[in-house]
Protein backbone atom coordinates (compact mmCIF):
# COMPACT_ATOMS: atom_id res chain seq x y z
CA UNK A 1 0.00 0.00 0.00
CA UNK A 2 2.56 2.28 0.84
CA UNK A 3 4.43 1.66 -2.33
CA UNK A 4 0.85 2.38 -4.94
CA UNK A 5 0.90 5.71 -2.50
CA UNK A 6 4.39 6.83 -3.56
CA UNK A 7 3.43 6.05 -6.94
CA UNK A 8 -0.10 8.02 -5.84
CA UNK A 9 1.81 11.31 -5.13
CA UNK A 10 4.32 10.70 -8.31
CA UNK A 11 1.69 11.29 -10.25
CA UNK A 12 0.33 14.10 -8.38
CA UNK A 13 3.53 16.07 -8.68
CA UNK A 14 3.48 15.29 -12.48
CA UNK A 15 0.62 16.32 -13.57
CA UNK A 16 0.93 19.75 -11.22
CA UNK A 17 4.07 19.84 -13.19
CA UNK A 18 2.31 19.49 -16.56
CA UNK A 19 -0.43 21.72 -15.54
CA UNK A 20 2.77 24.21 -15.48
CA UNK A 21 4.09 23.06 -18.82
CA UNK A 22 0.88 24.02 -20.08
CA UNK A 23 1.22 27.93 -18.58
CA UNK A 24 4.10 28.11 -20.21
CA UNK A 25 3.54 26.61 -23.28
CA UNK A 26 0.05 27.09 -23.84
CA UNK A 27 -0.25 23.31 -25.29
CA UNK A 28 0.17 19.76 -23.08
CA UNK A 29 3.13 18.03 -22.81
CA UNK A 30 2.86 15.31 -25.60
CA UNK A 31 0.37 17.06 -27.89
CA UNK A 32 3.30 16.99 -30.72
CA UNK A 33 4.35 13.34 -30.60
CA UNK A 34 7.15 14.78 -33.01
CA UNK A 35 8.61 16.73 -29.46
CA UNK A 36 7.79 14.06 -27.12
CA UNK A 37 11.41 13.35 -25.90
CA UNK A 38 12.14 17.65 -25.41
CA UNK A 39 8.39 17.46 -23.62
CA UNK A 40 9.38 14.29 -21.08
CA UNK A 41 13.01 16.54 -20.11
CA UNK A 42 10.93 19.96 -19.99
CA UNK A 43 8.26 17.85 -17.46
CA UNK A 44 10.84 16.41 -15.25
CA UNK A 45 12.81 19.55 -14.71
CA UNK A 46 9.48 21.16 -13.90
CA UNK A 47 8.40 18.54 -11.53
CA UNK A 48 12.07 18.39 -9.99
CA UNK A 49 11.70 22.02 -9.74
CA UNK A 50 8.10 21.82 -7.60
CA UNK A 51 9.50 19.23 -5.61
CA UNK A 52 12.41 21.70 -4.90
CA UNK A 53 10.15 24.60 -4.07
CA UNK A 54 8.50 22.35 -1.52
CA UNK A 55 11.66 21.24 0.28
CA UNK A 56 11.86 17.68 -1.10
CA UNK A 57 15.49 18.20 -2.63
CA UNK A 58 17.00 14.88 -3.65
CA UNK A 59 13.79 12.97 -4.47
CA UNK A 60 13.18 11.68 -7.51
CA UNK A 61 10.26 10.56 -9.29
CA UNK A 62 9.94 6.81 -9.79
CA UNK A 63 10.61 5.89 -13.71
CA UNK A 64 7.89 6.39 -15.91
CA UNK A 65 5.43 8.37 -14.40
CA UNK A 66 7.14 11.56 -16.33
CA UNK A 67 6.86 9.82 -19.22
CA UNK A 68 3.67 8.37 -19.09
CA UNK A 69 1.59 11.91 -18.08
CA UNK A 70 3.55 13.16 -21.13
CA UNK A 71 2.15 10.38 -23.10
CA UNK A 72 -1.50 10.93 -22.27
CA UNK A 73 -1.28 14.41 -23.91
CA UNK A 74 -4.15 16.23 -23.36
CA UNK A 75 -6.40 12.80 -23.94
CA UNK A 76 -8.98 11.94 -21.42
CA UNK A 77 -10.57 8.28 -21.07
CA UNK A 78 -13.37 7.96 -21.28
CA UNK A 79 -13.91 5.35 -18.38
CA UNK A 80 -11.38 7.78 -16.09
CA UNK A 81 -14.11 10.54 -16.67
CA UNK A 82 -17.08 8.53 -15.86
CA UNK A 83 -14.86 7.22 -12.17
CA UNK A 84 -14.26 10.83 -11.39
CA UNK A 85 -17.56 12.15 -12.09
CA UNK A 86 -19.03 9.21 -9.80
CA UNK A 87 -16.73 9.77 -7.35
CA UNK A 88 -17.55 13.41 -7.00
CA UNK A 89 -21.82 12.48 -7.09
CA UNK A 90 -20.62 10.88 -4.34
CA UNK A 91 -19.22 13.58 -2.32
CA UNK A 92 -22.13 15.92 -3.06
CA UNK A 93 -24.33 13.33 -1.89
CA UNK A 94 -22.76 12.97 1.90
CA UNK A 95 -22.09 16.85 1.98
CA UNK A 96 -26.43 17.70 0.72
CA UNK A 97 -27.40 14.65 3.51
CA UNK A 98 -24.96 15.45 6.10
CA UNK A 99 -24.90 11.62 6.61
CA UNK A 100 -21.54 10.81 5.95
CA UNK A 101 -18.07 12.97 6.15
CA UNK A 102 -17.03 14.20 2.64
CA UNK A 103 -12.77 13.28 1.67
CA UNK A 104 -10.98 15.62 3.27
CA UNK A 105 -8.01 16.35 1.15
CA UNK A 106 -6.65 15.83 -2.72
CA UNK A 107 -8.26 12.44 -3.98
CA UNK A 108 -5.81 10.68 -6.83
CA UNK A 109 -7.65 8.40 -9.09
CA UNK A 110 -4.34 6.12 -10.24
CA UNK A 111 -6.08 4.01 -13.48
CA UNK A 112 -3.23 2.05 -14.31
CA UNK A 113 -2.89 0.55 -10.54
CA UNK A 114 -6.76 0.95 -9.69
CA UNK A 115 -5.64 2.39 -6.69
CA UNK A 116 -7.12 5.73 -5.12
CA UNK A 117 -4.87 7.94 -2.36
CA UNK A 118 -6.00 11.08 -0.28
CA UNK A 119 -3.73 13.55 0.65
CA UNK A 120 -3.56 16.33 2.93
CA UNK A 121 -2.26 19.09 1.23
Amino acid sequence: AEDSRRVDAAFYVALRAAERFFADCQRHPGDDECNLAEDVRVLASLARSMLHEAGMVGVELPSGVVEEVARWGSGDLVSVATALGAMACQEAIKILTRQFVPVQGTVLLNAVHASTSVFAL
